[in-house]
């Protein structure tokens, strides 16, 4: 790796401590093998550490946090604090370039996969899903028992190109094949199948996204099922900058499963007045509180979707949660909960996770009707240590209900 090993700087001390002090290496770990610079790796606890590679558990099954959480970052990538930069300023296209750069000269698993993981969401966001679903495929292929691939795309089935989603379906049968016995086969399974149900469904048109005729186009051709696809950024032919894809109609409310229980109830009107009483980062995160407070959700919807066409200063770990709650409100029970698990997935050490896990069991309990995941959220917004210590008590029992 470029510039040796891992070389330290302010955390290596706490690192080296709290690995140590729980037995969790395999040999005693010298501060110089470490580095701490600015790129975030959430959910890590690290097994062994060595010249120039650390090996690690990342969202294993014996625990749903890990023992020590870190931020580091990598000298090996520079492009990446291009990308974070970029993103924060609402320069999403040199984000998106920078994040691709930064994914081509990563040299570990786990560098690929944390760069790959933030370039799917931002491709989600401003529209590209293929591109975005690749991105994830190729994460998956990567590191399928990582946190950040259970963050599936969630606006490909939506896509009107059929010949990308082609290609990305190729790149997820593929993944699908490679992850048999873990976890991310349901998700990848569901995907397929949302899509392939919606290919079967006949056009309300007979033109193509360009325009022509779609029964000039001859029959469909399907890219060869090769260990290498590429999928290129859709442009716009006269101004070469990609095309934002507008959401398909959005579906009526989702029928809920019964009465909700009233200590249901009161956990989300605490969640809801404790996440609106956060004292607003810009006019645009005021606008979406009123609404929200107010109950509009379309309107609500509508002001979200301009900040993450371009977010600029307005926190993510914000941005999710009421993304994803307000998709609740309104129907999109799928793309909702995708929202509720990045944020609290991402952020860990923010009260919007806790609040995500929480919004996601009750999504999961009577919109979803599972209530074993359900039960699942509601047992990791109990554990969070970065939780709120007055909604805590009224969570235990919903477990069931």
């Amino acid at each position: 790796m470029s510039g040796g090993y891992w070389q330290v700087r302010t955390m290596a001390a706490i690192l080296c401590i709290g690995v140590l002090g729980h037995g969790a290496c395999h040999r005693p770990c010298n501060a110089d093998e470490l580095i701490v610079e600015a790129m975030p790796i959430v959910n890590i606890e690290i097994v062994d550490i060595s010249e120039g590679e650390i090996t690690y558990l990342l969202g294993s099954a014996e625990r749903h946090r890990p023992i020590e959480t870190c931020v580091i970052t990598l000298t090996a990538v520079p492009a990446l604090t291009d990308a974070e930069a970029a993103w924060g300023d609402g320069r999403s296209d040199e984000a998106i370039t920078a994040w691709r750069a930064a994914a081509d000269s990563a040299e570990l698993a786990w560098q690929k996969a944390w760069v790959l993981f933030r370039l799917s969401i931002a491709l989600d966001f401003v529209g590209r899903y293929t591109e975005g679903a690749a991105a994830w495929a190729e994460l998956i292929l990567i590191q399928p028992d990582s946190y950040w691939a259970l963050a599936a795309p969630v606006g490909l089935p939506d896509h009107p190109n059929a010949a990308l989603k082609a290609q990305a379906l190729a790149m997820l049968e593929r993944a699908r094949a490679e992850v048999e016995n873990t976890r991310l086969r349901p998700l990848i399974s569901e995907l397929i199948t949302t899509i392939a149900a919606l290919e079967e469904a006949p056009e309300e048109s007979g033109e193509s996204e360009d325009g022509r005729d779609a029964a000039d186009d001859g029959p469909e051709e399907h890219p060869p099922e090769t260990d290498d696809v590429v999928i290129e950024p859709e442009q716009n032919e006269e101004t070469n900058q990609p095309v934002v894809q507008e959401p398909a109609d959005r579906p009526q409310p989702v029928e809920q499963a019964g009465t909700i229980d009233p200590s249901w109830q009161r956990v989300m009107d605490e969640v809801l007045h404790a996440a609106c009483a956060q004292r607003p980062t810009n006019e645009a995160s005021q606008q979406v509180q009123l609404l929200m407070r107010q109950g509009q959700w379309e309107d609500a919807l509508g002001a979200l979707e301009e900040v993450a066409r371009n977010p600029g200063t307005y926190p993510l770990d914000r941005l999710l949660f009421e993304y994803g709650w307000v998709l609740s409100e309104v129907g999109e029970t799928r793309v909702a909960s995708v929202r509720l698990l990045q944020c609290a997935i991402l952020f860990e050490s923010s009260p919007y996770a806790q609040w995500s896990l929480l919004r996601g069991a009750w999504v999961y309990r009577y919109q979803v009707r599972d209530t074993k995941t359900a039960d699942l959220l509601l047992q990791m917004a109990e554990e969070f240590e970065a939780g709120d210590r007055e909604i805590e008590p009224n969570v235990e029992g919903l477990r069931g209900k």
